[in-house]
């Protein structure tokens, strides 16, 4: 296996967190959150200022990385599930949503009534192809494990490491059914999105 950059990015909650650990047994993986996909794929990052972390692309053409040495993977899912796996407002600031009214907490986000992450917005400019110069794996979660060997494949791996990969968990969360149904409602134009583009697929 040649040495690889693999880069994860997502709007968060999509199990970018534990793909980005699986791939960095095999080569540099990065766990980002650009809401506009960069113009290359680079080895240097931004800072988040308010949590300091490396969590967007920088912007230096000095660092660009070789197109045939990174993978690019956009992983999502449905945004219901997404907001309840991270209810911060930290995560908010790191897909670059809206923190100035951000409360805490699930209940509270949703009695809002306000997709304040922006989700909609940053998977419509993942999908928007003409903007991106290098190949992305769009990679529903829900349907990750079911396409393990195509994610090797593209990955540059041995497809039987598909054996080696976490076996799917979800964490359970006590959140009423209302809350639920005003997430539903609220990302109801995003979930027919998801629902229309396949699940699994290279652009």
């Amino acid at each position: 296996m040649s040495h690889m950059n693999y880069y994860i990015f997502s709007y968060g909650g999509c199990g970018s967190t534990m793909l980005t650990g699986f791939l960095g047994n095999f080569g540099k993986a990065y766990h980002l959150h650009d809401r506009t996909p960069p113009e290359f794929l680079s080895s240097e990052f931004k800072v988040a200022e308010k949590t300091n972390c490396k969590i967007w692309m920088s912007d230096d053409l000095a660092t660009k990385v070789d197109d045939d040495k990174a993978r690019a993977i956009y992983i999502y899912r449905d945004p219901v599930k997404a907001v309840i796996s991270r209810p911060s407002w930290q995560h908010t600031y790191h897909i670059e949503g809206d923190i100035e009214e951000h409360p805490e907490g699930t209940v509270e986000y949703a009695s809002q009534g306000v997709d304040r992450r922006r989700y909609e917005e940053h998977f419509d400019n993942w999908n928007d192809y003409e903007n991106i110069n290098y190949k992305v794996l769009y990679l529903n979660y829900d349907h990750l494990w079911e396409n393990l060997n195509t994610v090797m494949g593209y990955c540059r791996l041995p497809r039987n490491l598909s054996s080696k990969f976490p076996q799917k968990r979800e964490t359970k969360k006590d959140i009423p059914d209302e809350t639920v149904e005003i997430l539903r409602e609220m990302y109801y134009n995003l979930s027919v999105k998801i629902d229309d583009v396949d699940n699994c697929f290279v652009k």
